[in-house]
C-alpha cells in the first residue's frame, strides 16, 4: 500500500509537506526549550520560575486550539499556530535589558503558539492518508518529528 501512495505524485507531496512541518516544528520547539533555561540563566533570571510561565501557555492554547480546531479547521488552525510560533521568540530580540517580564511573556506565548501547532498536527496528519496505511504514516511522521527534534537541539 505505501509503495502504491509513493507513486502518486499528490500523495507524495502531501506526504513531502507535512513531514517538513512536523520535523521543523519538532526542530523548532525541542531547540527553544533547550535553549530557554540557558538564555534565562545568562540574564540572571529564575530559570525555574521561566520554565513554569513558558509552561503555562501551554494550558491557554490547548483550550484555543480545540476550539480554534472546530471554528476554522485544522488547517488554518495549523497555519495560525505556526506563524504565531515563528513571530513570539522575537519578543526575547525585543526585550530590553533587564526585562524579565518582556522574556516571559514571549516565552509563554510560544508555549501557547506552538502547542495549537502540535495539536492540529496531530489530528491533521491521520486524517490526510488511507485508512490502510494511516497508522503507519502516522508513525512515520512522529518518527520524522522525533528526528527534527533531536536535531533541532544542536
Amino acid at each position: 500500500e505505501i509503495r502504491a501512495m509513493v507513486r502518486h505524485a499528490e500523495a507524495r507531496r502531501t506526504m513531502l509537506v507535512i513531514g517538513i512541518v512536523w520535523f521543523c516544528l519538532s526542530a523548532c520547539w525541542y531547540g527553544f526549550m533547550i535553549w530557554l533555561p540557558e538564555f534565562l540563566e545568562a540574564k540572571h533570571d529564575n530559570t525555574y520560575l521561566g520554565n513554569l510561565i513558558t509552561s503555562s501557555g501551554d494550558l491557554p492554547g490547548n483550550v484555543l486550539s480545540f476550539f480554534l480546531i472546530e471554528k476554522i479547521g485544522r488547517k488554518k488552525c495549523l497555519l495560525f499556530s505556526l506563524v504565531g510560533a515563528a513571530v513570539t521568540p522575537l519578543a526575547f530580540a525585543a526585550a530590553p535589558k533587564g526585562s524579565q517580564v518582556w522574556a516571559m511573556a514571549g516565552s509563554a506565548a510560544f508555549g501557547c503558539a506552538s502547542v495549537g501547532g502540535w495539536n492540529a498536527l496531530s489530528i491533521l496528519s491521520p486524517e490526510l492518508f488511507h485508512t490502510d496505511i494511516r497508522a503507519t504514516m502516522h508513525g512515520f511522521l512522529t518518527a520524522l518529528g522525533r528526528l527534527g527534534g533531536f536535531m533541532g537541539t544542536y
